[in-house]
């Protein structure tokens, strides 16, 4: 399969490991998440235009030019939930677990639901990602235990196709 050096196919070998090489050049600290059809990059909310910029500039060094878009990262307001609910389902609709479409609504949107209810959700730490005034991608922040240890887990989470050119999911 031929594709041009800019396509950010999940086929590209080391694409991962050259953004995140890119990050760390501009003193970017940034976590990996993979999922089943998309890498997650995560990096802190107050590096997070400086972060597209250095994506934009990667870009841009392939030859294509493209504007950046106006993308807001904020902690996740209750009247969000319907917009994260239905671009959960969305991200997944293909089932990561087996690669095929899922039938009915994705266990996900479920579990999304019930953790927006249990004590344990921590609101202040669940972040969407809007561009141009559509949520376009979201996790949520809920506090996890292991006997007596508790951690921080991070969620299911979800993009749309305006963040990646498909809907993506991990969890």
């Amino acid at each position: 399969m031929d594709h041009p050096p800019s396509a950010l196919l999940l086929e590209a070998i080391g694409l991962t490991a050259a953004v995140s090489a890119a990050l760390t050049e501009a003193k970017i600290s940034c976590n990996v998440l993979a999922g089943f059809h998309h890498d997650h990059i995560l990096v802190p909310v107050a590096d997070a235009d400086q972060a597209l910029e250095v994506l934009h500039e990667l870009v841009a060094a392939s030859g294509e030019q493209k504007p950046a878009p106006e993308l807001v990262l904020r902690s996740e307001q209750p009247e969000d939930r319907p917009y994260v609910l239905a671009l959960t389902a969305a991200a997944f609709a293909v089932s990561p677990v087996t690669g095929l479409p899922v039938q009915g609504e994705p266990e996900e949107v479920g579990l999304l639901a019930a953790l927006f209810e249990c004590e344990d959700y921590l609101p202040e730490f669940s972040i969407v990602a809007e561009l141009d005034g559509e949520i376009v991608g979201h996790v949520i922040s809920t506090r996890g235990w292991v006997g007596s240890w508790s951690s921080w887990d991070w969620a299911p989470s979800a993009s749309s196709r305006a963040c990646s050119g498909t809907a993506s999911a991990a969890r």
